[in-house]
């Protein structure tokens, strides 16, 4: 199996600039939801068939059709906080039509909202990955991330690539440059998986968290909720460049291609990493455009 191809089954694949508002192909899933031709579909109730049609609806912003398709539907909690969901969209368009702004749009949501739109994410995902599925969902990424001549050739997004002052340090030792390049695939191979624990041990317990949290426990409550809000995340670095701050301290600048269900961006991104008795760990994180 090649590197593309493991990436996009494990990763559900990180799309290339072309495909940036596509994102999934949600038309084709919603399509194998309608015709139940699949046994993960047909083994579902019609109301959970439903609620999966009705997110990918609000995932493609048609809310009007996710309203008429929920309409009929009652009792269920989940269909309760789409109908929201809906309504919610539905008023963001009409503000967008008026040529309005969206702090314009006030609305209260519902105990429960948050956890309800979780877990119709979490089925979501889940019928995205099974095995009948899985296909549909990568089956147009293959061909935009690979080349008619070579299925093995990655096409990037041109973002200009790092430049340091004095240039990677060439005294750097093969074993450091090693044991940090593992510490930063470590880092992002967590964050692609949605694992928290392993993600969170990439830091150091004196993280600089900025002046945008007040302490550490702030900003892991804040990065719980943005990673596990998506329905999938795929994140990829390219062009790494190491440079030597101290003995024990490295930068490491690289160009950070992320994707996800609902936000997809390239940076240039900035980690310094410390070596600490657990390893090396990162002690600060910033980002540039």
């Amino acid at each position: 199996m090649s590197w593309v191809h493991l990436v996009a089954l494990t990763c559900v694949l990180s799309l290339p600039s072309t495909l940036l508002a596509a994102e999934l192909p949600w038309a084709d899933l919603l399509k194998v939801l309608q015709d139940e031709q699949s046994e993960s579909v047909r083994n579902m109730s019609k109301q959970d068939r439903v609620i999966l049609q009705a997110q990918i609806l609000l995932n493609m912003h048609q809310h009007a059709r996710a309203m008429k398709l929920l309409a009929n539907q009652s009792g269920n909690p989940l269909v309760t906080m789409l109908k929201v969901e809906a309504d919610h969209q539905r008023r963001i368009a009409a503000v967008r039509r008026a040529g309005g702004s969206l702090r314009e749009v006030h609305m209260d949501f519902p105990a429960g909202y948050k956890a309800a739109m979780n877990e119709v994410d979490a089925r979501l995902n889940t019928f995205i990955n099974s095995p009948q599925v899985q296909p549909v969902a990568t089956k147009n990424l293959f061909t935009a991330f690979a080349s008619p001549d070579d299925p093995s050739e990655i096409t990037e997004p041109a973002i200009q690539a790092p430049s340091l002052q004095g240039g990677e340090d060439a005294q750097l030792s093969p074993a450091v440059r090693s044991a940090v390049q593992a510490a930063l695939e470590t880092w992002y191979t967590a964050w692609s998986n949605r694992d928290l624990d392993t993600y969170f041990s990439a830091y150091a317990d004196d993280f600089d968290v900025s002046e945008h949290f007040q302490n550490i426990s702030a900003w892991k409550k804040y990065k719980k909720w943005a990673i596990t809000k998506h329905a999938f995340i795929a994140v990829r670095v390219k062009n790494i460049t190491m440079i030597a701050i101290s003995s024990d301290t490295l930068r490491v600048q690289f160009l950070q291609y992320y994707r996800s269900d609902t936000l997809n961006t390239d940076a240039l991104k900035t980690l310094v990493f410390r070596q600490t008795p657990n390893g090396w760990k990162i002690i600060h994180e910033s980002i540039s455009g």
